[in-house]
């Protein structure tokens, strides 16, 4: 496991909106890290996932080993994915936090 630091994952969770890297070796943010350097990837998009609150939990990440540029539907596709999962989550907090008034 690499430190979150040392992840693409860390600038999408500073933000709140879907974080693409085109060719992470030419920018300087990302060339040297270990993703770059030692498992050649040249390609990142994160999309965010979000539970209760809007509070960012996790992400939806797709990397690749060349450059390249997402498609239009590639994109959508990869954010709604993201709002499935954040629906989901969101869901499960809801019920469960109803379970646990109907025990009181």
């Amino acid at each position: 496991l690499l430190p979150r630091e040392h992840t693409f994952c860390q600038h999408l969770l500073m933000g709140d909106a879907p974080f693409i890297i085109k060719n992470p070796e030419a920018d300087v943010r990302f060339y040297n890290m270990n993703p770059v350097t030692r498992q050649g990837v040249k390609y990142y998009c994160g999309i965010p996932i979000t539970g209760p609150n809007g509070i960012m939990v996790g992400s939806i990440c797709c990397v690749h080993s060349a450059p390249m540029d997402i498609t239009r539907s590639q994109y959508d596709t990869l954010v709604r994915f993201g709002e499935i999962a954040s629906k989901i989550i969101r869901v499960k907090a809801e019920a469960k936090l109803r379970g646990n008034e109907d025990m009181s």
